[in-house]
């Protein structure tokens, strides 16, 4: 895979017509198919840990991988046109959102305060309060299919709990397990 393939038009008809059903818009759509091939969920987990609608605190799915005592809160900041960057507004702006989720007790703030009911439920199904009062590591993953320009590029490097995923690490990172052997 090539950058050039998340360009919205060309990615919305390879890649995500499958999703079409499971979300109304191309930002859901992609933030699923981000989880099921970059980070290799089933497709009722990547549906599970999806939380994206109004009210939503900047989060687009939140996943917990009980396996390395990680919570994982994911944002997707898609574009429509070919080729764009994006700058470090949107990363600082995500670093802001991953404050909600780093106690407890902001957790359980959340909860109270958000309109969302996807993104209670999850929390709650999830026990993320008490996975993260127990030590659970909170990391924010940034993804988009757009590159990263030179500012988001030297500002990530000033916020180590943000994995940054944009159209050439995602293309760098997709395995094909069609074409490539898997």
């Amino acid at each position: 895979m090539n950058a050039t393939d998340l360009n919205h038009n060309a990615f919305s008809e390879h890649q995500l017509k499958h999703y079409e059903k499971r979300a109304p818009d191309f930002s859901g759509r992609f933030v699923r198919w981000f989880l099921e091939h970059i980070f290799r969920l089933e497709q009722s987990d990547a549906d599970d840990a999806c939380v994206d609608a109004k009210h939503d605190k900047g989060v687009d799915a939140i996943y917990v991988d009980d396996v390395t005592e990680t919570v994982f809160i994911i944002q997707s900041k898609t574009n429509t046109k070919d080729n764009s960057e994006f700058g470090d507004t949107e990363l600082k702006e995500f670093f802001g959102t991953l404050q909600q989720f780093d106690s407890k007790q902001k957790i359980d703030e959340v909860i109270a305060e958000t309109k969302n009911d996807r993104l209670k439920q999850t929390i709650v199904r999830t026990d993320l309060a008490g996975k993260v009062e127990s030590g659970y590591d909170v990391r924010g993953v940034f993804i988009s299919n757009a590159r990263a320009n030179g500012d988001a590029k030297a500002i990530i490097t000033k916020l180590p709990k943000i994995d940054l995923f944009d159209a050439d690490a995602i293309a760098n990172d997709y395995v094909d397990l069609d074409i490539d052997g898997g």
